[in-house]
């Protein structure tokens, strides 16, 4: 019996625990709906609808005056509303509900001048505020994504950055180490899809 009982209290719990939970839905005898066939749903997915929703989601980018989609951005909300929008129209599948998120968020733009042109620019979030900071521009060996692309030549300088391959943080963070000045990340195509 004592060898017995330890195996009994381990086992007993997971039988309760197995029989008070449900695996799958209850089968509702007066749904009608047909079922989802894969190869009907696949059909249905062509380039040209992908291409139409994504034709919106640059233009939600691109129309709004911070530029971008970035969380908390007119952008973005004109994102969110869209994809519930177009959801809510398969009602007969879905219950839609928007889900209330509170973040911080900030915003803030900025210019650049070189060589008397002035560049207008965004600011990723949590970047510092700095005035008339005057400085010689800098390129990094690499992308900026390892520590060995910045070198002692940067110190002081603002260092410019291609955009992509590490997040603008991690490019940030390694410029601020090799003592640079700024560091500035620029987009090569105004339509590039790019991380970071």
């Amino acid at each position: 019996m004592v060898k017995f009982l330890p195996f009994l209290l381990v086992t007993l719990p997971l039988i309760l625990a197995h029989r008070t939970t449900r695996q799958f839905p209850e089968f509702d005898p007066s749904d009608t709906r047909p079922l989802v066939e894969s190869n009907k749903l696949c059909r249905t997915l062509t380039r040209s609808r992908l291409l139409h929703h994504a034709w919106h989601f640059q233009n939600f980018a691109v129309g709004s005056t911070d530029g971008n989609r970035a969380f908390g951005g007119i952008g973005h909300n004109a994102t969110v509303g869209y994809l519930f929008n177009e959801i809510s129209k398969l009602s007969e599948w879905y219950d839609v509900t928007l889900q209330p998120f509170w973040e911080r968020y900030s915003a803030a733009t900025g210019s650049l001048v070189v060589d008397g042109d002035v560049e207008v620019f965004y600011a990723a979030r949590g970047t510092p505020s700095v005035k008339n900071l005057k400085a010689e521009l800098g390129a990094a060996k690499g992308e900026g994504c390892n520590t060995s692309d910045f070198g002692a030549n940067l110190t002081g300088k603002i260092v410019l950055l291609q955009r992509g391959n590490c997040t603008i943080t991690l490019k940030s963070r390694l410029g601020k180490a090799a003592g640079a000045a700024a560091v500035v990340v620029y987009n090569v195509s105004y339509y590039s899809s790019l991380m970071g």
